[in-house]
């Protein structure tokens, strides 16, 4: 990823994506109508805009990212941000571009292109919103144009503009609630219990976030609501806990729910949370058969193992299920010292036992 200012004349070539885009100004000299594209993002996120020229007039474009929400939509005056020109209903308030031209430069059509991660509902109804500094307004500029693709991804290209600086998603008819900005998604172990912490730049018809937990990434359990703010333009942090966490390593995953049941899954974190499993045997030293105490009980698949004295494992096993107790047979086992360690989802736990 590149970092800083950048001036580009020739045509800029290679892959671009998430992981491989300039962060920071990217400026561009156009001398025809072609499409110019700027590569550009926030290092997480790919935010390409495409520009088209009107003319074939030597102009310079400067673009950067702001993935902050801009000054000027204040939730607080209206609901769907304000102040909004004829044809626009709100404004995604969580990001925008600035791009600004050079002196004589032509006017110019801007494309802003979406992707899975910007919450699209509606993807007809995206519109390419521009602030008027002169009326204090953002006004919607795409003209006759119509906005194409799908919810995961598809562009918005205005009519031709010769007024600059901030451009950001806006829908044009409400059928986009642009619910919410997630920032950041993050969890930690204290002591026996799980804080999970999350940040979100902006909120729009948010009535509650959701917390679930898994141990294999595919069957989640529900363990947490948190009511959201509705309508808001100020960065919030939320803090839950779980206060029975999976040993092991588990999955934490965080939803958001407008008030119309729309609803949206962030991405997943994992943790690990290694405390030994407790065991015990009884009775030991043993006989014919030995009784392992698991102290608590172990879904999914537990391996126990048994060493002897020299080092040979002579018994590795699997159970898949939930257990806090197994039986083994270990009459045949000649009489001495045993090593037994019991294997789950990366837990770990060990005890001696005597043979008789």
């Amino acid at each position: 990823m590149g970092n800083g200012n950048i001036l580009t004349t020739d045509a800029i070539s290679g892959t671009w994506n998430a992981n491989s885009h300039i962060i920071g100004l990217l400026k561009r000299t156009s001398s025809n109508t072609v499409a110019k594209v700027f590569p550009i993002g926030d290092g997480t996120n790919y935010r390409p805009v495409s520009l088209i020229p009107q003319t074939s007039i030597n102009s310079d474009y400067t673009v950067i990212y702001k993935n902050t929400a801009h000054s000027s939509v204040d939730f607080s005056q209206y609901p769907n941000g304000t102040p909004t020109g004829t044809g626009l209903h709100s404004i995604a308030n969580g990001y925008y571009w600035d791009i600004t031209k050079g002196t004589g430069s032509t006017p110019a059509r801007i494309a802003l292109i979406w992707d899975a991660t910007m919450n699209v509902i509606a993807p007809t109804d995206i519109v390419v919103a521009h602030y008027n500094s002169n009326t204090s307004q953002w006004e919607n500029i795409m003209g006759s144009n119509i906005a194409s693709g799908t919810a995961s991804s598809g562009m918005a290209m205005s009519d031709y503009t010769s007024s600059f600086s901030p451009f950001g998603f806006g829908s044009g008819g409400g059928g986009n609630p642009l619910p919410i900005d997630l920032i950041s998604f993050t969890g930690e172990i204290v002591d026996n219990y799980v804080i999970l912490e999350w940040t979100v730049a902006s909120q729009i018809n948010n009535d509650h976030f959701t917390i679930d937990k898994s141990l294999d990434f595919e069957n989640w359990e529900e363990f947490s609501i948190i009511p959201g703010a509705g309508n808001c333009n100020e960065t919030m942090t939320y803090k839950t806990y779980d206060e029975n966490p999976y040993g092991g390593v588990s999955y934490y995953r965080l939803s958001q729910t407008d008030f119309n049941g729309e609803y949206k899954i962030f991405k997943p974190i994992s943790l690990m949370y290694d405390k030994p499993i407790k065991l015990s045997i009884r009775p030991n030293p043993v006989g014919e058969e030995l009784n392992l105490y698991l102290g608590e009980n172990l879904r999914g698949m537990t391996t126990v193992t048994i060493v002897n004295t020299r080092g040979q494992k002579i018994y590795n096993k699997s159970f898949l299920g939930e257990y806090n107790m197994i039986n083994l047979q270990v009459g045949k086992y000649r009489k001495g010292y045993y090593l037994l360690e019991v294997d789950h989802n990366q837990r770990i736990g060990t005890l001696k036992f005597i043979k008789k």
